[in-house]
């Protein structure tokens, strides 16, 4: 049985969480050929019968991905070892594999708590749990804004609003007065930023969760990364 991870959960842990330990599905194996002289890698998903074309450098990906090493691991060596791939190459590269089903999550043996004191200045909030369905309600209500098309008249507007309304920011951001509660920033800071702005920060946050299917969709229309050379074969 596979994990309780979904594809998209595997890709948002590669892209927010460096401690992410992914593993290789486990109906998944690669096999090594020589053609022409020359060697290759080809992977296959024996679930779905995709098969995947790459070279030396995705065959070391699928080797490090062994379920121990995080992906900030896999991409400080990936990165050392190639100096024509940066981080994002690498994270790319994985992301790819968990939206073609590749990877695999391991179930972590505690529940997560819903609010989690990380660290002095970090603060884990869990809004909604299993909440696959309710992004995928989301994003198809919002996907006929989510365009290429739209996205120069949103930076033009945006940078139009920051003109217009820069001395007003200025104005109020540059005096420490105005966030004071009881003659205190610090409490200003917790109530501003942890109730005043919460329900901001919780639609920014869902907005990163919304737009990962259009992510997907987009690569599968022709936009992979460097990871593969060929098609998907069936």
């Amino acid at each position: 049985m596979r994990p309780e991870f979904s594809r998209t959960d595997i890709a948002y842990e590669i892209s927010y969480n460096l401690n992410f330990v992914p593993r290789q599905f486990s109906k998944a194996n690669i096999k090594t050929v020589i053609i022409e002289g020359e060697k290759k890698y080809f992977l296959k998903n024996h679930e779905t019968g995709d098969l995947f074309d790459f070279g030396e450098y995705g065959n070391e990906l699928w080797s490090l991905v062994d379920g121990k090493r995080t992906v900030k691991e896999i991409v400080e060596t990936l990165v050392s070892t190639y100096e024509d791939v940066s981080q994002d190459n690498v994270r790319e590269s994985l992301i790819s594999w968990a939206d073609d089903g590749l990877l695999e999550a391991i179930p972590e043996s505690a529940p997560k708590k819903r609010v989690e004191i990380v660290s002095a200045l970090q603060v884990r909030l869990i809004l909604i749990c299993n909440s696959n369905h309710f992004i995928e309600s989301i994003h198809r209500v919002v996907r006929p804004l989510l365009r290429r098309s739209l996205l120069w008249p949103i930076l033009i507007l945006g940078a139009i609003m920051g003109v217009l309304f820069a001395g007003s920011f200025v104005s109020i951001f540059g005096t420490k007065q105005n966030f004071e509660i009881m003659g205190s920033t610090i409490v200003g800071f917790f109530f501003y930023y942890f109730i005043a702005l919460a329900p901001i920060i919780a639609i920014h946050e869902i907005s990163h969760a919304v737009a990962l299917p259009l992510w997907r969709c987009t690569r599968r229309n022709g936009h992979r990364p460097i990871l593969f050379r060929s098609n998907v074969l069936r």
